[in-house]
């Protein structure tokens, strides 16, 4: 039994912190640990048929904040399921990366290249790891920030970026150059989940496109992109041979 006359409130309950300061403090948090892993899912769904969401990639991977280094298993959905003889891609490609250099391997073999080349002729295997280590970033970043509710004992809030700048810097990795060069074309939306520990156990992104159109014929129904990741297993120790 707690002995009175303590000089504090009854239930000594701790001031509540605004959208702004969780996630901030979520940032420093994540920058505490050093390390975490991740599970990723890329999905979009066309405004016209918005039950009919497609996952076109997968992802997995684990990054050490301290190092400077990263790894991911990145796995796009195959163009022709069930064709008989799979297409390069249609395994999953690794990722291992750091500051100066990334190496990929797809279908068996093993390719180095500096960072800003594999963001030149890459594709987006290449600009991935510009989306990775954003992420902690993303917190920091934050502008804008609401508090949404409360899912599963995790608060849950919005925010937004500056999305030129996150384009300049290869986020997201799909749309970066969209993102560094545009005015006010697609918009970027952010949302986060923080347990009660004080880290982000989910950082989800939406990108709302517009119909693209030639010549008044539609090559591209208006669609919207959501990209959830999923952190856990924070400031573990990395296995080089993970």
């Amino acid at each position: 039994m707690l002995a009175g006359g303590c000089g504090g409130k009854s239930g000594n309950a701790q001031p509540a912190v605004t959208p702004a300061e969780a996630i901030q403090r979520a940032a420093v948090r994540l920058s505490e640990e050093g390390t975490f892993r991740f599970d990723a899912s890329f999905t979009r769904v066309q405004d016209a048929e918005p039950d009919e969401v497609e996952e076109y990639a997968t992802a997995e991977g684990v990054v050490d904040l301290t190092a400077g280094k990263a790894r991911a298993s990145f796995e796009l959905a195959p163009l022709f399921p069930g064709r008989e003889n799979p297409a390069p891609l249609d395994d999953p490609v690794e990722l291992r990366w750091g500051d100066e250099s990334i190496t990929v391997v797809a279908d068996g073999r093993s390719q180095r290249l500096d960072r800003s080349q594999a963001r030149e002729s890459g594709g987006l295997l290449g600009r991935y790891p510009d989306e990775v280590d954003a992420l902690d970033d993303l917190l920091a970043d934050a502008l804008r920030p609401r508090l949404l509710g409360n899912d599963d004992g995790e608060a849950h809030y919005s925010f937004t970026i500056d999305s030129r700048a996150a384009g300049r810097r290869g986020f997201p990795a799909e749309l970066s150059d969209a993102f560094a060069q545009s005015k006010g074309g697609p918009k970027l939306e952010l949302e986060t989940w923080i347990g009660s520990d004080g880290l982000p156990h989910r950082l989800d992104y939406v990108i709302r496109l517009e119909p693209v159109r030639n010549d008044g014929k539609l090559i591209l129904p208006a669609r919207t992109v959501r990209v959830t990741y999923v952190l856990s297993e924070f400031g573990e120790p990395v296995d080089e041979n993970d």
